[in-house]
């Protein structure tokens, strides 16, 4: 199987699993007893799992193989999943979202670091951006897919949503051990002190980086949308048509990630496209509140459209800076910097919510505050870009 084939493949599993819970995790947490404030906090207890994970995890991926750091990924998240189907209150959701979170990190970096060392072992490096942007489209399908059979099974069992999850866990798991191990490591071994010297190196000496690390950083205040779109949206929609929402959702994500994939603009010039990305979301998030349903389909289009959009180009943009040895240990780097945002962002949320009701006018309120926040932030980004981010030779 051509390596990115599998790489796709293994996409696909992990992004079933999650998808079948996506349309039903807000109003699963509210049915076993969250409230919209509750609801952030262990979102935020995850975000911070997730980042102070990141480096060990970068390490283990640089020093003992990508392919062992996905399997062993993959094997937290079936057991987060198992975690949620028992859950019935708050703390056994934070113990889920502490599983899922050690899962993430064993993936964030070591995932997007196999495919390009795999594609360059084969001499086929400049297929990169491409790759990237077709694994987006293929997870968004599998997003999609999920998410309008989980809006099935939670009306059914809502529990039950994260079987699936389970299942898909424990097959990419197989798939990373079958097809994956002995791929996609570093073109020149290094011990995991000197993989993590040289990715500090790397971020050091180049602004550009430190650049797109605040992009991400400012990116982190998505997390709220993320966190109260099913539990805004079931009050106008009902909950089966939460599936219909979350068609439009992925769809745009999809049509984000492939228009990365055919404009040619993008080879070498990731650095605009992912400002004018984070742009496109933010102008999403703020509008969306302000105009009702379903009028506030549009706006909820050009978020996506952005968020589909920023992924593979801020991939590629990292990937041409980075040198083979230390690919998943900066990945992860740059992963917990910029995911202080996304630890920040549901902790500003769970503060701002207290004392406030769990309706509908709440969420809307978080989310213009946070679409204007992000916005102010893409102009002082645009201000302080770096010159040798727009664009670089390759």
């Amino acid at each position: 199987m051509r390596v990115e084939k599998t790489y796709y493949l293994f996409t696909i599993l992990l992004a079933l699993g999650m998808g079948m819970t996506v349309s039903s995790y807000g109003p699963f947490l509210r049915e076993i007893g969250l409230s919209l404030g509750q609801i952030a906090l262990v979102n935020a207890v995850f975000w911070l799992v997730l980042s102070v994970s990141e480096i060990p995890t970068g390490l283990v991926a640089d020093g003992r193989g990508r392919a062992w750091s996905l399997r062993l990924g993959t094997l937290f998240e079936v057991a987060g999943a198992f975690t949620y189907f028992f859950a019935s209150g708050v703390w056994s959701a934070m113990l889920a979202e502490v599983l899922f979170g050690i899962g993430m990190a064993f993936l964030s970096g070591a995932q997007q670091a196999w495919l390009v060392d795999a594609l360059r072992a084969e001499k086929r490096g400049e297929q990169v951006r491409h790759a990237f942007a077709t694994a987006g489209i293929l997870s968004g399908v599998g997003m999609l897919v999920g998410g309008g059979l989980g809006a099935l099974v939670s009306m059914w069992r809502p529990h039950f949503i994260w079987l699936p999850m389970v299942a898909c866990g424990l097959a990419a798991s197989w798939l990373a051990a079958r097809h994956m191990e002995g791929w996609g490591n570093p073109e020149t071994a290094m011990t995991e002190r000197e993989a993590f010297r040289q990715a500090v190196r790397t971020l050091r000496s180049n602004s550009s980086l430190w650049w797109l690390t605040g992009t991400m950083l400012v990116f982190g205040l998505v997390i709220p949308f993320n966190n109260y779109w099913s539990v805004y949206f079931e009050e106008d929609a009902g909950r089966l048509g939460l599936a219909g929402v979350w068609t439009v959702i992925y769809l745009s994500v999809m049509a984000g990630s492939w228009l990365v994939r055919r404009v040619r603009f993008a080879d070498h010039h990731e650095g605009t496209g992912a400002l004018v990305a984070l742009g496109t979301t933010a102008v999403g998030l703020l509008v969306l509140p302000a105009v009702g349903f379903p009028l506030s389909f549009a706006p909820l289009v050009l978020h996506e459209l952005g968020r589909g959009a920023l992924q593979p180009l801020s991939d590629s943009f990292v990937q041409r800076r980075v040198e083979s040895g230390c690919r998943a240990t900066f990945g992860s780097l740059l992963s917990l910097i910029a995911k202080a945002g996304n630890v920040s962002a549901p902790l500003a949320a769970w503060w701002f919510t207290r004392g406030m009701g769990n309706s509908q006018s709440t969420i809307a309120g978080v989310w213009i505050t946070a679409g204007a926040i992000m916005l102010a932030f893409v102009f002082l980004l645009w201000v302080f870009r770096p010159r040798e981010a727009y664009p670089i030779s390759s």
